[in-house]
């Protein structure tokens, strides 16, 4: 099936580069990431990873406590 499939010169050029551009840019990050100050590494794995307001859903009220609906029903 893939014997079908010619590719041109210049296509495989461009597959190459793509695919060294793509590995550059992954390895750079590795590199980046490994040496990283432990400061640095602690500070980015204490930030939370989504806003409050977009864990927590506001109850019609408006307000922003946690109890339940049926909670306050039963008291």
């Amino acid at each position: 099936m893939f014997r079908r499939l010619i590719l041109e010169e210049w296509q495989n050029l461009l597959l190459i580069v793509g695919f060294l551009l793509i590995a550059a840019a992954f390895f750079a990050i590795v590199v980046k990431t490994i040496r990283m100050k432990r400061k640095d590494r602690e500070y980015m794995a204490s930030l939370p990873l989504e806003e409050e307001e977009k864990r927590r859903p506001a109850d019609s009220s408006g307000s922003t406590s946690t109890s339940r609906p049926s909670d306050e029903q039963s008291r």
